[in-house]
C-alpha cells in the first residue's frame, strides 16, 4: 500500500495538491511534461520536502507533518532509477550491482532475469544504454527497498529495445514483490506495466484507475500511438485468418475484427478506435465493407464548439468497467439523426479503423 497527501506550492508558482492511495503493485503516475510526475518522486524519495501532508509505505510512515515524521533519504529506502542510469564509472558491472546492497542475496538471479552475466566484469563504458538501465534497475532491487521509484527510465532508448525491457521489467517486479513507482508519459509503458495509474495534470491527480480506463481518450500528451478523443480497447485475440488479413479479437463480450495482428490467440492487445474512424446509424445497413457494426446506445452528448459534437456511445455487451467509446459528429448530424441519451444505435467501423498500440505477446 502506498498513501500519498501531498502539497507543495514552488517558488515559480506551480502547485502540487495531490492525494493518492493504492495497493497496485505497479503504480504508474502518466501526464504530459510539467504536470508533476517527478515532484511526486521528490517528495517520496526525502530529496524535497512538502509544506505539508504525508508519505506511508506498507506500515512504515516516511514523511507526517502532523507528527513531525520527516525520514532522511537513506533512511526511507526508496532507490530511484533516471533515464541515464547513474552508476559509478569507476566500479564494475558487478560492484554497481552490489553498491548499497546489505548482501549478495538475489544477485544470481537478477544478474540471470535481467541477462546481464556478460557484463559483470565491465564498466559502465563498456555497455550500451539499454544495458546501464538494467543494471541501475538491478542494483535498485537488491538494496532491499520499500518501494522502487522508476524516473521515465526507458525515455532515452528507442521503441524495440523499451519493448525488450518492459516485460523483465514487470516479471521483476512479480518475482521480488516490490512496490514501483513509475514516472512515464509513454502510454505502452504505462499499458505494458500499470496495475494502477494516475493521470497528472497541473500537479493534480485528474484520474485514477485501471490503465485501460484512464488512458482511454481526451489524452492531453498524444504519442503517435495515440491521438486525442480515442478510445482504448484491451482485446484478446481469438483466432487468425491471413487470408482475408483479419484477426477475431474479443472485447468483453464484444466480437470485433481487427487488421492481422502479430500476436498469438489468447494474447492481450490493447487497441486505439479514432473518434474519426466511427460512423453511427439508427439502424444496421446491408452489404457493408466495414468488418464491425456493433449495437450500442447513446450515453451522452458532449458539445465541444459550434463545428463538432463528441457522442459517448457504449457497445452491446461490453465490459462495464471499459471507456465508453467517443465518435465525433457534426450538430447537423446530431440533428437530423434525432440522437439523444438513450437511443439505441449501430456503430460502425473498419477493421483497419482499430490500430494496435501494445500487443502482449505473453499473454
Amino acid at each position: 500500500m502506498i498513501e500519498l497527501d501531498l502539497h507543495l506550492q514552488r517558488p515559480e508558482g506551480f502547485v502540487l495538491d495531490l492525494t493518492v492511495s493504492s495497493s497496485a503493485g505497479v503504480l504508474v503516475l502518466y501526464g504530459p511534461s510539467g504536470s508533476g510526475k517527478t515532484t511526486v518522486l521528490d517528495l517520496i524519495s526525502g530529496s524535497l520536502r512538502p509544506e505539508h501532508g504525508r508519505v506511508r509505505i506498507e506500515q512504515t510512515t516516511l514523511f507526517d507533518s502532523t507528527s513531525r515524521i520527516d525520514l532522511p533519504p537513506r533512511r526511507r529506502r526508496t532507490p530511484r532509477v533516471y533515464q541515464e542510469g547513474r552508476l559509478f564509472p569507476h566500479l564494475t558491472v558487478r560492484a554497481n550491482l552490489l553498491y548499497g546492497a546489505d548482501s549478495g542475496e538475489g544477485m544470481d538471479e537478477v544478474v540471470e532475469m535481467l541477462e546481464l552475466a556478460p557484463y559483470l566484469h565491465r564498466k559502465p563504458a563498456e555497455l550500451s544504454g539499454g544495458e546501464r538501465q538494467r543494471v541501475a534497475v538491478g542494483r535498485a532491487l537488491l538494496t532491499r527497498p520499500r518501494a522502487v521509484l522508476l524516473d521515465e527510465p526507458l525515455a532515452s532508448l528507442d521503441r524495440p529495445l523499451r519493448l525488450r525491457i518492459l516485460p523483465a521489467l514487470k516479471t521483476l517486479r512479480e518475482r521480488f514483490q516490490i512496490p514501483f513507482v513509475y514516472v512515464t508519459h509513454a502510454v505502452e509503458e504505462a499499458l505494458a506495466l500499470g496495475e494502477e495509474v494516475v493521470l497528472l495534470d497541473e500537479g493534480r491527480a485528474v484520474a485514477q484507475g485501471p490503465p485501460a480506463e484512464v488512458l482511454a481518450h481526451g489524452l492531453k500528451a498524444p504519442t503517435p500511438a495515440m491521438t486525442a478523443h480515442d478510445t482504448l480497447m484491451e482485446v484478446v485475440v481469438d483466432a487468425h485468418h491471413p487470408d482475408e488479413g483479419i484477426s477475431d479479437c474479443r472485447w468483453g463480450g464484444v466480437r470485433l475484427q481487427a487488421s492481422l495482428l502479430d500476436a498469438a490467440a489468447g494474447s492481450r492487445v490493447f487497441l486505439a478506435l479514432s473518434s474519426r474512424d466511427v460512423i453511427l446509424t439508427r439502424r444496421r445497413p446491408d452489404g457493408l465493407s466495414a468488418r464491425n457494426a456493433p449495437a450500442a446506445v447513446l450515453t451522452a452528448l458532449d458539445e465541444g464548439d459550434s463545428n463538432r459534437v463528441l457522442a459517448r456511445i457504449r457497445l452491446d455487451g461490453s465490459p462495464p468497467q471499459a471507456a465508453e467509446l467517443v465518435v465525433m459528429l457534426t450538430p447537423q448530424s446530431v440533428r437530423e439523426m434525432e440522437l439523444r441519451p438513450g437511443v439505441p444505435i449501430v456503430a460502425i467501423f473498419k477493421a483497419s479503423a482499430l490500430r494496435p498500440v501494445l500487443i502482449d505477446r505473453k499473454g
